[in-house]
């Protein structure tokens, strides 16, 4: 596209002409040589879905601004109705209606039938029409990273509980707080009398025409002109266009009601210290980027996806529940904690749902389910704030789910990584040579890539460099020789971590004899007692420690080897490399968590929660070890320790959180 600014939504479907044109013709097909001289491969090329976020998808497949009436790509619903939960009320967009819609924009006459077609259907011509097989509404992606983490969950961050809320609305709130301030100056004395002499003459009118009221006896000296005016200051919720969309009546007649107008807008210092503190001692895996410790302070920057993700998967569900279950100063105050962790364990539910590796019809409904009574139960807690555009828009989720399956293989996650390496391309502003630039440098970095992975058996020199560059690069396998060089000099086992190895080796047919248990019959296989130790190991481009090394590295979530439905957790206590048949493999020694006795479990806050993906284990491991390998692993498992008092409970105890694995196999 021509720098330096982006193109409009005329101008890109003028660039999409030739692009469409060239996927037009290669949908029926095109014989492609091979590297075999005599060999033709039929290849067809077709969009299966768009992946971008929201203004990208809005401007290349046809549809309107998000800030337009008709802003929802999946349903008509407008922006009037945007806090109706029931998406029964609006019959979903189909490609067949999108089409017939599109043949009407395209036999209009003149610019201003367009428009009203378009104000009237939320659509415009795209070129993608063009092709064939285009689905306008299921080749469309929500984008679950722009959609969900950069809209739901940061807008709930920032605006609902108020932590590093966006500039915008700090400028908000003091525009408004100063409006204030400037009607209260400008209301005098006299004016309070004046309003107060209306109010006794028409509850005089009252009486005279048989009304029950009776004159008002107030006088001027007990107006209090600080009090006439008590809206929304600085420490108030944000104030929204449509206040009066919802309102909460007070159902003082029902048990359950909380009143939550006294509720304040941001989360209290100390409160917000116990986040950041979590912040900084919790035990995460090296893969796992840590959120900024200073969590609501300017100086951090923009938060990234990844780290909101973060926050709300792993870091809240592990403090906010024993922060919002300390005894308040009244049942109110303890009351609308519980409102606010209920609120919370239904977004985070509804998030686990939507980035899981694996998912299921069932799990779409239950994603329908928790979001509608987040958004049900947040209105109820903040019923100043709207809804906004993403938060209609992430109820089709559930539908993408249903359609495509798991969706954080279509989020947006690698191509936002791809334009991060294109922006460390230095372009010396040669705005004209900018896309020659990044292609070039794209083209170069591919080439290299390329031949570190073909890797150099004849030149070593080369093959050592290719090794720095990148450790995890296709090198030449070892030879038995130098497996043997390696292992030749390794340490014994112990008696008691051999008996495991042996056991765990034997558990499915027993091939192998204890080599201390002579004499040994002949052509039977003994396993060595010789063990190369090992400090970490890499596996699917995760690290995993022992745990003296590296305490988040250690511990891990994993499926047991008799029965792989089994899940258990624990800690890496040692890593062993062994030769058994020439073939190396890695044994691992795990010790299991110590769950809670009985009696400690009473009091364990996360239970009540089983969404949060969360509970409580003690410091100390069990006494149960095992040997696993590698391939029984499933995910790294946080850890955040707190002391001997917390929740009641006599022991120091880890808050441990699963949520890392998402479901993966």
């Amino acid at each position: 596209m021509p720098p330096p600014y982006a193109a409009d939504v005329i101008t890109l479907q003028h660039l999409l002409k030739s692009t469409v044109t060239e996927l037009v013709r290669t949908y029926d097909g095109l014989l492609i040589h091979t590297a075999d001289l005599f060999g033709e491969v039929l290849v067809r090329v077709a969009i299966v879905v768009v992946i971008a976020d929201l203004g990208a998808i809005r401007m290349l497949c046809g549809y309107v601004s998000i800030s337009a009436t008709l802003f929802c790509l999946h349903c008509p619903c407008t922006d009037d109705e945007i806090e109706h939960l029931d998406l029964s009320r609006w019959l979903p967009r189909t490609n067949v209606k999108n089409r017939e819609i599109i043949g009407e924009w395209q036999a209009a006459k003149t610019i201003k039938d367009c428009d009203t077609i378009t104000k009237r259907s939320g659509l415009r011509w795209s070129k993608l029409y063009r092709l064939p097989y285009w689905d306008s509404v299921n080749s469309v992606s929500i984008g679950i990273m722009h959609n969900l983490l950069e809209g739901v969950l940061e807008r709930h961050l920032q605006v609902f509980w108020g932590i590093g809320p966006p500039e915008k609305v700090i400028k908000k709130q003091a525009a408004m707080a100063q409006d204030e301030l400037d009607i209260l100056s400008s209301f005098t004395q006299h004016d309070a009398n004046e309003e107060l002499r209306d109010l006794e003459e028409e509850s005089c009118q009252s009486s005279q025409s048989g009304g029950a009221s009776a004159p008002s006896t107030i006088s001027s000296s007990d107006v209090n002109m600080d009090e006439l005016y008590t809206g929304h200051s600085l420490n108030n919720d944000f104030p929204m266009d449509d206040l009066s969309t919802v309102q909460d009546s007070d159902s003082s007649g029902d048990s359950d009601y909380v009143d939550y107008s006294s509720l304040p807008a941001e989360f209290p210092p100390v409160s917000l210290a116990a986040i950041c503190l979590c912040i900084s001692q919790l035990e995460l895996p090296t893969c796992v980027g840590r959120p900024p410790t200073n969590l609501g302070e300017k100086s951090h920057g923009s938060l990234k996806a990844d780290n909101i993700l973060v926050l709300f998967t792993v870091v809240f569900p592990m403090c906010l529940p024993e922060i919002w279950a300390r005894v308040g100063s009244s049942a109110e105050h303890d009351g609308q904690m519980q409102g606010l962790l209920r609120n919370f364990v239904h977004l985070v539910a509804a998030t686990n749902i939507a980035f899981a590796y694996e998912t299921s019809n069932a799990d779409a409904d239950k994603f329908e389910q928790q979001y509608i009574v987040y958004r049900r139960t947040r209105t109820h807690i903040w019923p100043h704030h709207h809804s906004v555009p993403n938060d209609q828009i992430a109820h089709h989720i559930a539908a993408a789910l249903r359609y495509f399956g798991p969706l954080p293989q279509l989020s947006e996650f690698a191509g936002e990584s791809e334009n991060g390496k294109m922006a460390t391309v230095p372009t010396n502003n040669w705005l004209y040579d900018m896309g020659q630039t990044i292609l070039l440098s794209i083209a170069c970095r591919a080439r290299l890539e390329a031949r570190i992975n073909d890797g150099a058996p004849d030149q070593p020199w080369l093959q050592q460099l290719y090794d720095i560059l990148r450790p995890s690069a296709l090198s030449s396998t070892p030879t038995q020789s130098e497996l043997l060089a390696t292992h030749v000099k390794a340490p014994t086992l112990s008696s008691d971590n051999y008996a495991l190895v042996l056991a765990h080796v034997n558990r499915n047919l027993p091939l192998w004899r204890d080599c201390y248990d002579f004499p040994h019959p002949y052509g039977s296989k003994s396993l060595t007692p010789y063990a190369r130790i090992l400090h970490h190991i890499i596996h699917k481009n995760r690290t995993f420690a022992v745990r003296a090394s590296h305490l988040g590295n250690s511990s891990i979530m994993f499926h047991s080897p008799q029965d792989f439905n089994t899940v258990g957790s624990g800690f890496i206590e040692a890593i062993w490399s062994m030769l058994l048949d020439g073939v190396e493999r890695i044994f691992i020694l795990v010790a299991a968590h110590q769950e809670l006795s009985t009696e400690d479990q009473l009091c364990d806050p996360f239970i009540k929660h089983p969404a949060l993906l969360t509970c409580l284990i003690y410091t100390e491991p069990s006494a149960d070890k095992g040997i696993i390998e590698p391939a029984h692993i499933m995910c790294h498992v946080p850890l955040y320790k707190c002391p001997s008092g917390t929740f009641g409970i006599a022991h120091d105890v880890y808050v441990m959180n699963g949520a890392l694995n998402r479901k993966r196999k």
